[in-house]
């Protein structure tokens, strides 16, 4: 992974297919994950785009924030930033909606997911084959995900963006202030931070751990009992391997 502090350009090889771009004008990122994931974002419109296995798309801009999905060739899902409005067709099964004030959100993924989101907590729960839940608040922005074999992409407003591929091979970081989120999902991924420190936790299949703190930012991912990374806030530094084959490193200066 390359970054730099101008067009923030970072570059992932997860099993020498995924890639990822990001500046911080239009921030762009791509992803190749299968051969066939890709992401677009920019800071204006905010453009984001999967085709996750030839059938996932998401777009989505800072004025509406419209985000499509389709999942399988099924899936949609539609916001504006007045009443927020979601909507996802998830195997022709998820609906979700969301307004400002509690922004509630309904997630029917196979007919078993399920997310509900406010403003205060922000709350967040998936239910994803029966194995997905996240949880966040505006506090600790506590995130809890179990996720098989399903891809799924949260964002928030700030523009945090994640992706999850859920076939061994996908990986998304991005900070806005530095703040790095990676996702295991095979039995791997658990990530802990806190709000001093900003506490996330993931347990996905009960296998990784990741812990941060605001001073020394502490990253440490075992994926496949294989990676770790270790960031600090003058150097931060990290390291990934990813099924052997992934390393990032990353400066304040440079951000290499």
């Amino acid at each position: 992974m390359l970054r730099d502090n101008t067009g923030e350009y970072y570059h992932f090889n997860v099993h020498r297919e995924a890639a990822m771009l990001r500046d911080n004008t239009g921030e762009y990122c791509h992803f190749d994950v299968h051969r066939e994931a890709v992401m677009l974002r920019d800071n204006t419109g905010e453009y984001n785009h999967f085709d996750v296995h030839r059938e996932a798309a998401m777009l989505r801009d800072n004025t509406g924030e419209y985000y499509h999905f389709d999942m399988h060739r099924e899936a949609a899902m539609l916001r504006d930033n007045t009443g927020e409005y979601y909507h996802f067709d998830v195997h022709r099964e998820a609906a979700k909606l969301r307004d400002n004030t509690g922004e509630y959100y309904h997630f029917d993924v196979n007919r078993e997911a399920a997310m509900l989101r406010d403003n205060t907590g922000e709350y967040y729960h998936f239910d994803v084959h029966r194995e997905a839940a996240m949880l966040r608040d505006n506090t600790g922005e506590y995130y809890h995900f179990v996720m098989h074999r399903e891809a799924a992409m949260l964002r928030d407003n700030t523009g945090e963006f994640y992706h999850f591929d859920m076939h061994k091979e996908a990986a998304m970081l991005r900070d806005n202030t530095g703040e790095y989120y990676h996702f295991d999902v095979h039995r791997e991924a658990a990530m802990l931070r806190d709000n001093i420190g900003e506490y996330y936790h993931f347990d996905m299949h009960r296998e990784a751990v990741m812990l941060r703190d605001n001073t020394g930012e502490y990253y440490h991912f075992d994926m496949h009992r294989e990676a770790a990374m270790l960031r600090d806030n003058t150097g931060e530094y990290y390291h990934f391997d990813m099924h052997r084959e992934a390393a990032m490193l990353r400066d304040n200066t440079g951000e290499y």
